[in-house]
């Protein structure tokens, strides 16, 4: 899940400056209408709490809570066209653990979502289609620790003038569970494997960019819209990923601005999943009044799957009102093996702060 609110400076170059205790909470709605008359409303409730520890550290917690009116999805895309579409979750874990800063650097320990760290950029974080968060190339791929998935990670963070250098690690398999055998604090190295992490970032005023790669090593064939395979004498198989990731203004004047976004991956070694992943767009930005802003964006993503490939566009329109609420239609079109798949979304959403005023 790409977030709903993204502080642009996470990634500006230096270590964000963190309130002494901050506690809010985000409630998006989204209205689902395809053209055959299907309808559907997804609710997602956020609440997250960063509290002061020792010095330089921080607890964090953050639950996710899910709902929607139909449990099936109206249209057969691949890609996922909402980004916050998931089966009914009355709580579960987002963020659980210790952060803890030391100069330029960070780590943390605990349960956490890849969503918090990866594939995070000012351009991505207005189209609402999934593959504009973690690439399917990943996502597709295997039961990792995203949204609304958690597990067990170890994360660091280096801040070096203009770079963000990030690399973590995970279980193989991840969870969002309340039971004994489904709970983000399962750790089971010799069935689930290890899935590993990078990313590399480097950010000015006028463009984002970052290239990563990821490896898992698992014993489980996992993949999207499959069931679980394990052979008797089945060994672990390592799998390669690798992405890059270009947004670069192209005009900028009276803080008014339009940007190039373009997303190359690759993955390796995937029996059955997505294997190739492209996408360009463009993003205008209108942000003289921030309690004002708007923000227009088309882009066409390209998946490139075992069983065949799907070509998908997206066209929205984000108004702000205020700066903690802002509602966003799009349009979303896509084409596979099965046909044309045409939605119209409408997405609310709202932030709320209830940290205590210093």
């Amino acid at each position: 899940m790409k977030r709903i609110v993204m502080l642009y400076a996470v990634l500006a170059g230096n270590l964000p400056c963190m309130p002494a205790q901050e506690i809010n909470m985000i409630y998006t709605a989204e209205w689902q209408l395809n053209f055959q008359k299907k309808m559907n409303v997804c609710n997602l409730l956020r609440l997250d709490a960063n509290i002061p520890a020792l010095k330089g550290g921080e607890v964090n917690a953050a639950t996710i809570h899910l709902y929607k009116t139909k449990t099936e999805r109206i249209t057969g895309d691949w890609q996922v066209f909402s980004n916050i579409e998931e089966d009914n979750l009355y709580a579960g874990i987002a963020v659980l653990g210790y952060t803890q800063r030391i100069g330029n650097t960070q780590l943390f320990l605990g349960i956490r979502n890849l969503n918090e760290d990866y594939f995070i950029a000012p351009g991505m974080s207005l189209f609402s289609n999934s593959s504009c968060g973690i690439f399917p190339t990943i996502s597709a791929n295997y039961p990792i620790a995203n949204y609304p998935l958690s597990g067990i990670c170890i994360d660091y963070k280096i801040h070096l003038n203009h770079w963000l250098i990030q690399s973590s690690i995970y279980g193989g398999k991840a969870y969002n569970g309340w039971n004994r055998h489904n709970n983000p604090f399962i750790i089971n190295l010799r069935d689930n494997g290890i899935f590993s992490i990078t990313e590399s970032n480097y950010g000015t005023d006028y463009g984002r960019y970052f290239m990563g790669f990821a490896l898992h090593n698992r014993m489980h064939l996992c993949y999207e819209d499959a069931k679980q395979k394990v052979l008797e004498k089945e060994e672990k198989k390592v799998s390669f990923a690798w992405w890059a990731y270009l947004e670069q203004t192209l005009w900028r004047i009276k803080k008014r601005e339009i940007n190039l976004l373009a997303q190359y991956s690759q993955s390796y070694h995937i029996t059955d999943g997505c294997t190739r992943y492209m996408e360009i767009g463009s993003t205008y930005k209108q942000y003289d009044n921030p309690e004002k802003a708007y923000h227009l964006g088309v882009s066409v993503q390209y998946a490139g799957y075992t069983y065949g490939t799907e070509v998908s566009t997206e066209m929205t329109y984000r108004k702000h009102f205020g700066t903690a609420f802002f509602i966003q239609p799009a349009f979303h079109l896509a084409r596979n093996k099965y046909g044309w798949h045409s939605t119209l979304s409408v997405r609310l959403s709202c932030m709320i702060n209830f940290s205590p005023r210093e």
